[in-house]
Protein backbone atom coordinates (compact mmCIF):
# COMPACT_ATOMS: atom_id res chain seq x y z
CA UNK A 1 0.00 0.00 0.00
CA UNK A 2 1.42 3.35 -1.07
CA UNK A 3 0.65 6.82 0.26
CA UNK A 4 1.56 10.20 -1.18
CA UNK A 5 4.83 11.69 -0.01
CA UNK A 6 5.49 15.45 -0.04
CA UNK A 7 7.22 16.60 -3.20
CA UNK A 8 7.06 16.08 -6.94
CA UNK A 9 9.34 15.14 -9.82
CA UNK A 10 11.16 18.33 -10.72
CA UNK A 11 11.49 17.66 -14.46
CA UNK A 12 7.86 16.45 -14.62
CA UNK A 13 6.10 18.65 -12.10
CA UNK A 14 2.67 17.08 -12.61
CA UNK A 15 4.06 13.77 -11.32
CA UNK A 16 4.20 13.26 -7.58
CA UNK A 17 6.01 10.68 -5.47
CA UNK A 18 4.60 8.01 -3.22
CA UNK A 19 5.96 5.86 -0.41
CA UNK A 20 5.30 2.26 0.54
CA UNK A 21 3.75 2.26 4.01
CA UNK A 22 5.48 -1.00 4.86
CA UNK A 23 9.05 -0.59 3.58
CA UNK A 24 9.41 3.15 2.72
CA UNK A 25 10.32 2.49 -0.91
CA UNK A 26 9.70 5.77 -2.76
CA UNK A 27 8.56 5.73 -6.41
CA UNK A 28 7.00 8.09 -8.93
CA UNK A 29 3.23 8.33 -9.02
CA UNK A 30 3.47 7.69 -12.79
CA UNK A 31 6.19 5.93 -14.83
CA UNK A 32 8.62 8.27 -16.57
CA UNK A 33 10.90 5.80 -18.32
CA UNK A 34 9.89 7.29 -21.69
CA UNK A 35 11.88 10.46 -20.94
CA UNK A 36 15.06 8.61 -19.93
CA UNK A 37 17.77 7.69 -22.42
CA UNK A 38 21.02 6.87 -20.70
CA UNK A 39 22.85 6.00 -23.91
CA UNK A 40 22.37 9.47 -25.34
CA UNK A 41 23.34 11.09 -22.05
CA UNK A 42 20.00 12.34 -20.78
CA UNK A 43 21.32 12.15 -17.23
CA UNK A 44 24.15 14.58 -17.98
CA UNK A 45 21.70 17.31 -18.87
CA UNK A 46 19.84 17.19 -15.58
CA UNK A 47 21.73 19.67 -13.45
CA UNK A 48 19.89 22.98 -14.09
CA UNK A 49 21.92 24.66 -11.36
CA UNK A 50 22.43 21.47 -9.35
CA UNK A 51 24.35 18.24 -9.63
CA UNK A 52 27.45 18.23 -11.77
CA UNK A 53 28.23 21.85 -10.94
CA UNK A 54 29.25 20.64 -7.48
CA UNK A 55 31.89 18.08 -6.66
CA UNK A 56 31.18 14.81 -4.91
CA UNK A 57 32.69 14.08 -1.49
CA UNK A 58 36.45 13.90 -1.92
CA UNK A 59 36.80 10.59 -0.10
CA UNK A 60 34.19 8.61 -2.09
CA UNK A 61 36.70 6.72 -4.22
CA UNK A 62 39.17 5.96 -1.45
CA UNK A 63 36.36 4.98 0.95
CA UNK A 64 34.92 2.50 -1.54
CA UNK A 65 38.33 1.12 -2.46
CA UNK A 66 39.30 0.59 1.18
CA UNK A 67 36.01 -1.18 1.85
CA UNK A 68 36.56 -3.55 -1.09
CA UNK A 69 40.14 -4.24 -0.01
CA UNK A 70 38.82 -5.09 3.45
CA UNK A 71 36.13 -7.29 1.91
CA UNK A 72 38.80 -9.11 -0.12
CA UNK A 73 40.45 -10.26 3.11
CA UNK A 74 37.27 -12.19 3.91
CA UNK A 75 36.18 -13.21 0.39
CA UNK A 76 38.36 -14.03 -2.59
CA UNK A 77 38.19 -11.04 -4.97
CA UNK A 78 40.24 -10.81 -8.15
CA UNK A 79 37.88 -9.66 -10.90
CA UNK A 80 35.50 -6.72 -10.48
CA UNK A 81 32.72 -5.46 -12.73
CA UNK A 82 31.65 -1.88 -12.00
CA UNK A 83 28.15 -1.31 -13.39
CA UNK A 84 27.40 2.28 -14.42
CA UNK A 85 31.10 3.11 -14.23
CA UNK A 86 30.83 6.58 -15.79
CA UNK A 87 34.25 7.80 -16.86
CA UNK A 88 35.97 4.98 -15.01
CA UNK A 89 37.37 6.73 -11.93
CA UNK A 90 36.47 3.84 -9.66
CA UNK A 91 37.88 1.31 -12.11
CA UNK A 92 41.20 3.17 -12.20
CA UNK A 93 41.39 2.92 -8.42
CA UNK A 94 40.36 -0.73 -8.36
CA UNK A 95 43.07 -1.49 -10.91
CA UNK A 96 45.69 -0.81 -8.25
CA UNK A 97 44.85 -4.17 -6.65
CA UNK A 98 42.33 -5.99 -8.85
CA UNK A 99 41.36 -6.74 -12.44
CA UNK A 100 38.51 -4.33 -13.11
CA UNK A 101 36.25 -3.39 -16.00
CA UNK A 102 32.91 -1.69 -16.37
CA UNK A 103 29.52 -1.33 -17.98
CA UNK A 104 28.47 2.14 -19.07
CA UNK A 105 25.47 2.84 -21.33
CA UNK A 106 26.31 6.47 -22.04
CA UNK A 107 28.38 6.72 -25.22
CA UNK A 108 30.32 9.84 -24.22
CA UNK A 109 31.49 8.34 -20.95
CA UNK A 110 32.20 5.01 -22.62
CA UNK A 111 34.35 6.66 -25.28
CA UNK A 112 36.27 8.46 -22.55
CA UNK A 113 36.95 5.13 -20.80
CA UNK A 114 38.14 3.55 -24.03
CA UNK A 115 40.50 6.44 -24.74
CA UNK A 116 41.92 6.00 -21.23
CA UNK A 117 42.57 2.30 -21.81
CA UNK A 118 39.72 1.12 -19.57
CA UNK A 119 37.82 -1.96 -20.68
CA UNK A 120 34.15 -1.02 -20.77
CA UNK A 121 30.99 -2.62 -22.17
CA UNK A 122 27.91 -0.81 -23.43
CA UNK A 123 25.44 -3.27 -21.87
CA UNK A 124 25.07 -6.72 -20.40
CA UNK A 125 24.27 -8.42 -23.70
CA UNK A 126 27.79 -9.26 -24.85
CA UNK A 127 28.89 -10.34 -21.40
CA UNK A 128 25.92 -12.68 -21.11
CA UNK A 129 26.97 -14.37 -24.36
CA UNK A 130 30.51 -14.88 -23.11
CA UNK A 131 31.87 -17.06 -20.31
CA UNK A 132 32.92 -14.07 -18.22
CA UNK A 133 32.42 -14.36 -14.47
CA UNK A 134 33.31 -11.96 -11.69
CA UNK A 135 34.10 -12.17 -8.01
CA UNK A 136 32.54 -8.79 -7.23
CA UNK A 137 29.97 -6.64 -9.01
CA UNK A 138 29.55 -3.06 -7.82
CA UNK A 139 26.74 -0.58 -8.37
CA UNK A 140 27.67 2.84 -6.99
CA UNK A 141 24.64 5.12 -7.23
CA UNK A 142 23.14 3.09 -10.06
CA UNK A 143 20.21 1.03 -8.75
CA UNK A 144 18.12 4.15 -8.06
CA UNK A 145 18.31 4.94 -11.80
CA UNK A 146 16.94 1.55 -12.89
CA UNK A 147 13.28 1.16 -13.83
CA UNK A 148 13.43 -2.65 -13.73
CA UNK A 149 15.86 -3.42 -10.90
CA UNK A 150 14.84 -7.05 -10.41
CA UNK A 151 15.66 -7.84 -14.03
CA UNK A 152 19.07 -6.17 -13.71
CA UNK A 153 20.00 -7.95 -10.48
CA UNK A 154 18.94 -11.34 -11.83
CA UNK A 155 21.06 -10.84 -14.94
CA UNK A 156 24.03 -9.72 -12.89
CA UNK A 157 23.71 -12.79 -10.68
CA UNK A 158 24.45 -14.95 -13.72
CA UNK A 159 27.75 -13.10 -14.15
CA UNK A 160 28.89 -13.76 -10.59
CA UNK A 161 30.80 -16.86 -9.63
CA UNK A 162 29.18 -19.06 -6.96
CA UNK A 163 29.30 -17.12 -3.69
CA UNK A 164 30.31 -14.01 -5.63
CA UNK A 165 29.64 -10.63 -4.05
CA UNK A 166 27.18 -7.88 -4.99
CA UNK A 167 27.88 -4.40 -3.59
CA UNK A 168 25.30 -1.60 -3.82
CA UNK A 169 25.62 2.03 -2.73
CA UNK A 170 22.48 4.11 -3.22
CA UNK A 171 20.63 7.11 -1.74
CA UNK A 172 18.51 6.48 1.34
CA UNK A 173 14.80 7.26 0.98
CA UNK A 174 14.86 8.11 4.70
CA UNK A 175 17.52 10.84 4.26
CA UNK A 176 17.24 13.35 7.11
CA UNK A 177 16.81 16.20 4.62
CA UNK A 178 13.65 14.50 3.35
CA UNK A 179 12.15 12.98 6.48
CA UNK A 180 13.20 15.22 9.38
CA UNK A 181 14.29 18.59 7.99
CA UNK A 182 11.75 18.33 5.17
CA UNK A 183 13.77 20.54 2.85
CA UNK A 184 11.58 21.43 -0.15
CA UNK A 185 14.58 22.41 -2.34
CA UNK A 186 16.19 19.04 -1.56
CA UNK A 187 12.95 17.28 -2.49
CA UNK A 188 13.06 19.00 -5.88
CA UNK A 189 16.71 18.05 -6.25
CA UNK A 190 16.20 14.40 -5.35
CA UNK A 191 12.92 13.51 -7.05
CA UNK A 192 13.44 13.49 -10.80
CA UNK A 193 12.81 11.27 -13.81
CA UNK A 194 16.20 9.53 -13.48
CA UNK A 195 15.46 8.45 -9.89
CA UNK A 196 12.46 6.14 -10.34
CA UNK A 197 13.09 4.43 -7.01
CA UNK A 198 14.64 5.48 -3.72
CA UNK A 199 15.26 2.65 -1.28
CA UNK A 200 15.13 2.33 2.47
CA UNK A 201 17.32 -0.35 4.10
CA UNK A 202 14.42 -2.81 4.26
CA UNK A 203 13.27 -2.11 0.69
CA UNK A 204 16.77 -2.62 -0.70
CA UNK A 205 17.33 -5.78 1.30
CA UNK A 206 13.99 -7.22 0.16
CA UNK A 207 14.78 -6.49 -3.49
CA UNK A 208 18.19 -8.14 -3.31
CA UNK A 209 16.95 -11.24 -1.49
CA UNK A 210 14.08 -11.70 -3.97
CA UNK A 211 16.67 -11.81 -6.73
CA UNK A 212 18.65 -14.68 -5.24
CA UNK A 213 21.21 -13.08 -2.93
CA UNK A 214 21.85 -13.35 0.80
CA UNK A 215 22.51 -10.01 2.49
CA UNK A 216 25.57 -9.97 4.74
CA UNK A 217 25.85 -6.22 5.33
CA UNK A 218 23.21 -3.49 5.20
CA UNK A 219 24.44 -0.22 6.69
CA UNK A 220 24.02 3.50 6.43
CA UNK A 221 26.73 5.91 5.28
CA UNK A 222 26.74 9.69 5.59
CA UNK A 223 28.57 11.12 2.60
CA UNK A 224 27.84 14.80 3.22
CA UNK A 225 28.55 16.76 6.38
CA UNK A 226 26.78 19.28 8.55
CA UNK A 227 27.87 22.23 6.40
CA UNK A 228 26.13 20.67 3.39
CA UNK A 229 22.86 20.30 5.31
CA UNK A 230 22.97 23.82 6.70
CA UNK A 231 23.56 25.12 3.17
CA UNK A 232 20.50 23.24 1.92
CA UNK A 233 18.39 24.64 4.75
CA UNK A 234 19.60 28.23 4.40
CA UNK A 235 20.37 28.57 0.69
CA UNK A 236 18.22 25.82 -0.82
CA UNK A 237 21.17 24.53 -2.84
CA UNK A 238 23.79 21.78 -2.74
CA UNK A 239 27.49 22.51 -2.43
CA UNK A 240 27.78 23.41 1.24
CA UNK A 241 30.61 20.90 1.61
CA UNK A 242 32.59 23.10 -0.79
CA UNK A 243 31.37 26.61 0.06
CA UNK A 244 31.38 26.21 3.85
CA UNK A 245 34.03 23.51 4.29
CA UNK A 246 35.90 25.72 6.78
CA UNK A 247 33.04 25.91 9.32
CA UNK A 248 33.26 22.51 11.01
CA UNK A 249 36.11 20.18 11.76
CA UNK A 250 36.41 16.46 11.17
CA UNK A 251 35.37 15.56 14.72
CA UNK A 252 32.05 17.43 14.53
CA UNK A 253 31.18 15.96 11.14
CA UNK A 254 32.06 12.43 12.26
CA UNK A 255 29.81 12.74 15.31
CA UNK A 256 27.00 14.20 13.20
CA UNK A 257 27.36 11.33 10.72
CA UNK A 258 27.32 8.71 13.48
CA UNK A 259 24.09 10.14 14.86
CA UNK A 260 22.36 10.16 11.47
CA UNK A 261 23.48 6.60 10.72
CA UNK A 262 22.36 5.35 14.14
CA UNK A 263 18.89 6.83 13.58
CA UNK A 264 18.55 5.40 10.05
CA UNK A 265 18.41 8.81 8.35
CA UNK A 266 21.84 8.94 6.69
CA UNK A 267 21.99 10.05 3.05
CA UNK A 268 23.31 6.75 1.68
CA UNK A 269 22.84 2.99 1.99
CA UNK A 270 25.61 0.42 1.69
CA UNK A 271 24.61 -3.20 1.04
CA UNK A 272 26.79 -6.27 0.52
CA UNK A 273 25.25 -9.57 -0.55
CA UNK A 274 26.39 -13.03 -1.66
CA UNK A 275 25.01 -14.85 -4.66
CA UNK A 276 23.11 -17.95 -3.58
Amino acid sequence: MFRARPGYVRDATSVGVKECQKCSLVIHSQPLNHVVNYESGSMRDWSGGYGDKNGKPSNDISRRFDAVVDLSTKCSIHRILDVGCGEGLMIKKFAESFLAEGIEPEKRARDFCTSAGIRVHSDLGNLEKSSEVYDLITLFHVIEHVYQPSDLLMRLKALLRPNGILLIETPNSMDVLLTVYKSVPFQKFTYWSHHPMLYSPSALSSLVMRCGYDVIENNGIQRYGLENHLYWLSQGLPGGHEHWHHLFGKKINEEYARNLVSKGVSDTLWLVAIRR
